[in-house]
């Protein structure tokens, strides 16, 4: 199968290029299109004979990244298109003009599509949730009109984006794959270290991290502990500025990013990952962390709690309780027994349910599907 797929951008350039690779051994030509680095510049760069990544030019919307890292319109993207065969074109995301702008033009090319929704919008301040909400049920129900069928990550994403205007019988619920050959345990685990990986933004509920550190510091009397906290983001310096306030600079190392595999080392390693955010959607950091066979505590969320399922494989917490989270975290540190037993189930969980083998057949099915509703409409 001929396959084209557009990002807007790309916040994990290994995440997308490894996704790439998988299926392109399973003999699918690929051509995939972001918005390149130099936003005046286009590339080309063919990975393999079934690979063509091109980086595009385009207009950066963002605000200097304040609110998205970026928010592209892409420069000549229809001649990108019309050089390109393909059998179907998967877009990322509703909430950007990108996927306006591919779903106009596969129209035109008479072209199947698949748009899928990672997390229905991004948590921000009152007025950008408005905004994007505003967005999705205006320009987001034309796009989910237009789009031959929708993927969603979870049940509770498909059930949100119905009242956008979707019908039921178009979505299909697929979710992120892991690479669990990548991610996998470590004999040795270190007992006192927290991990923390991801973009450094609201959504993330990261203060209520730090609050909730400083709690198992001074008043459950974990000196020892350390939180490492791998990442960049706009929220950074808040973070570093509460880790000052709640004086635990010496508990916190805040690692930057890191290459993939160091992340996998890192967390094949640690006691216990904390994951506090507000909103997600199936996050890749708690896939890797869980297929790393590490007990997790996270936010009784959708897109968590599909992954975490509470004592058996890590403990879910009420959202925004920073109480809740520290009460969680002392108690895996005080019960190693615990903690590595739900590592053991975590990773047995991953395998069976999210891997590149059990997730890549739904995939191409999808895909499949997708011709087959273009070509009957």
């Amino acid at each position: 199968m001929n396959l084209l797929i557009v990002y807007p951008y790309w916040t994990y350039p290994e995440v997308a290029i490894e996704f790439l690779i998988k299926m392109a051994k399973r003999g699918h030509k690929i051509t995939a299109i972001y918005a390149n680095e130099d936003p005046k510049k286009l590339t080309i760069y063919r990975l393999d004979e079934n690979i063509t990544i091109y980086g595009a030019q385009y207009l950066d919307l963002s605000i200097r990244g304040r609110i998205t890292k970026k928010y592209p319109y892409f420069l000549n993207f229809r001649h990108i298109l019309n050089n390109e065969e393909c059998e179907v074109i998967i877009i990322q995301l509703p909430l950007f003009l990108t996927t306006v702008q591919t779903l106009k033009i596969a129209e035109k090319l008479r072209k199947p599509t698949v748009l899928e929704v990672h997390g229905v919008y991004a948590h921000r301040n009152q007025a950008l949730n408005l905004a994007q909400k505003i967005y999705l049920y205006t320009i987001g129900q034309w796009e989910f009109k237009k789009a031959s069928l929708v993927r969603c990550l979870t049940k509770e994403d498909t059930q949100e984006i119905v009242r956008y205007g979707v019908p039921p019988h178009r979505i299909r619920i697929v979710p992120n794959p892991v690479d669990t050959e990548l991610f996998k345990p470590s004999p040795n685990r270190d007992d006192n270290v927290l991990m923390w990986t991801g973009r450094m933004v609201p959504e993330k509920g990261l203060p209520y991290l730090i609050k909730a550190l400083s709690t198992v510091v001074h008043e459950y009397k974990h000196k020892e502990v350390r939180l490492l906290m791998a990442g960049d983001g706009p929220q950074k310096p808040l973070i570093i500025k509460l880790i000052r306030k709640y004086n635990i600079q010496h508990n916190v190392s805040l690692l930057g990013i890191l290459p993939r595999k160091e992340v996998a080392k890192r967390l094949s390693k640690a006691s216990i990952f904390v994951f506090p955010s507000i909103k997600e959607g199936m996050p890749f950091s708690l896939l890797e962390v869980l297929a790393s066979g590490l007990s997790a505590i996270g936010t009784n969320i959708p897109g968590i709690k599909d992954l975490i399922i509470h004592k058996y494989n890590g403990l879910l917490v009420p959202p925004r309780d920073s109480e809740a989270l520290a009460k969680a975290i002392s108690y895996l540190l005080d019960n190693r027994d615990v903690r590595l037993k739900m590592g053991e189930n975590a990773r047995k969980y991953i395998v069976a349910n999210f891997s590149y083998q059990k997730i890549l057949p739904r995939l191409e099915r999808l895909y499949a599907e997708a011709i087959e509703v273009h070509n009957m409409s």
